[in-house]
This record gives structure tokens, C-alpha cells and sequence, in this order.
């Protein structure tokens, strides 16, 4: 299921629906008291945030140990503006569910979440701080529709242009360059991978020459000793 959405988001920018600009905006407005979210969708934000920008679109869960976390920087060309995202594997909850940690700063902000996710990618369970009272809450997000897979990418192997060795501060690896394009459109995505990371992507770049746009991130660490701050378990 994850794939499936995941790819949608990625289509839906690659299909000129929204721009690479506008995706880190919404996360980095979302920031600002004056335009806060309701906690569901904040969270829905972030979590997209991270699917898109925070290395999560060719993300694999099997190779992330329990405790580990990786830190992810995200840099805007065009304003230099720059965010980091930390997603950490917490532990075990039950019936091959696993729960997550999701924190992001931005502009000396911070926003924190905690989440169950099913063997099946479904996220069950979200816990946070309530900004007001301090106090630990909790809510179900509403289910996920599911949307016809055959008009998205399948064998992602197809994707591949070639083999490189690249350096980002969480070390060097030695990768496999994945490259999309839309034919009708000026977006281009490059990931650079590498089994040996927990969730295997450790760089991309999203490019948009018409509109003079350019969106890259990378691994920052691989961080291990992670543990529920909220008592979710």
C-alpha cells in the first residue's frame, strides 16, 4: 500500500500538480503558529513531507533495525531554505506492527510525532504533545482508499541508469542512480541507493529547469539508541 501511495505523491509532482517549492512550503508554513494545523492533518503533512522529501519514496522497512534512526537535510535552491528530518524504527507493537518516530525542524521549530504502522504500511495509531497542555493525545487517522496500481511505476529495476559512488555526511556508499522523468513535463527525480542504509535512499534530487526550481537532500547520520519520549509502549 505504501508504494501506491507514495508513488502517487511522486506522480502527482512529476504530472506538474504541484511544485517542489510548494511541497516545502506547505511543510515549513505548517511550522508558524498563525497558520497551525489541526493535528491530524499536520500530521498528514509531515508524514507526506516525509514521503517526499525526506528520502521516503523508495524507502524499505525490513533493513531498519529496531532503535535506529536516520536524519535526513532537505535544501530549497532557490531560497536556501533548509529543513531536517529525523524518522527513527521504535519498537515492535504487536501482529508485525512497528512503531515510528517522525521529527522535524525547521527555523529553530520542532514538531514530533509518534506512530503505529501495521506490516501492510497502514498507519494505525498517532501520539503527540498537545501544543496547549502539555499533555500526551492520541488519534486513529481515517482509512486510506486504495487507488488502482496499474498506472503506476512497477519494476522500479527499470529505473536504474547506472552505479556511483557518492559521499553525503553520513558517509560514503557505493549506489545504484535511479532516474524519473515525465516526457510532458520539465521534472526530473534522481535517488541514489544503498542496501547497506536503513530505508536504502540516501540522496535525491528533484529538478525543474522551466521553472528554475532545485530540491535535494541527503543523509546527514544513521543514529541508533532511539526510544519513545511519549510512553507509547
Amino acid at each position: 500500500m505504501k508504494k501506491a501511495i507514495i508513488a502517487l505523491i511522486l506522480v502527482g509532482i512529476l504530472g506538474g500538480c504541484a511544485t517542489f517549492e510548494s511541497v516545502m512550503s506547505t511543510m515549513t508554513e505548517s511550522m508558524v503558529d498563525s497558520v497551525a494545523l489541526a493535528p491530524e492533518l499536520d500530521f498528514a503533512v509531515l508524514y507526506a513531507s516525509y514521503v517526499v522529501l525526506g528520502g521516503g519514496y523508495l524507502s524499505e522497512e525490513d533493513n531498519f533495525p529496531v532503535g535506529t534512526g536516520v536524519t535526513w537535510k532537505i535544501i530549497n535552491s532557490e531560497n536556501q531554505e533548509e529543513v531536517e528530518m529525523t524518522r527513527a524504527k521504535l519498537n515492535p507493537g504487536g501482529a508485525g506492527a512497528f512503531w515510528w518516530s517522525l521529527n522535524l525542524l525547521s527555523d529553530g521549530q520542532e514538531k514530533y510525532y509518534e506512530f503505529l504502522l501495521d506490516k501492510d504500511d497502514v498507519i494505525l495509531k498517532v501520539r503527540y504533545r498537545d501544543s496547549e497542555n502539555g499533555s500526551v493525545a492520541e488519534f486513529v487517522p481515517d482509512p486510506v482508499e486504495e487507488e488502482d496500481e496499474e498506472s503506476l511505476p512497477g519494476d522500479y529495476s527499470d529505473f536504474i541508469v547506472g552505479k556511483e559512488r557518492i559521499t553525503t555526511p553520513a558517509g560514503t556508499f557505493n549506489t545504484e542512480k535511479m532516474f524519473f522523468d515525465d516526457p510532458e513535463n520539465s521534472y526530473t527525480a534522481t535517488y541514489w541507493l544503498a542496501k547497506s542504509v536503513p530505508g536504502n535512499t540516501v540522496r535525491y534530487a528533484y529538478e525543474d529547469p522551466d521553472e528554475g526550481e532545485n530540491l535535494t537532500g541527503e543523509l546527514v547520520s544513521v543514529d541508533k539508541g532511539f526510544e519513545t519520549v511519549l510512553g507509547s509502549y
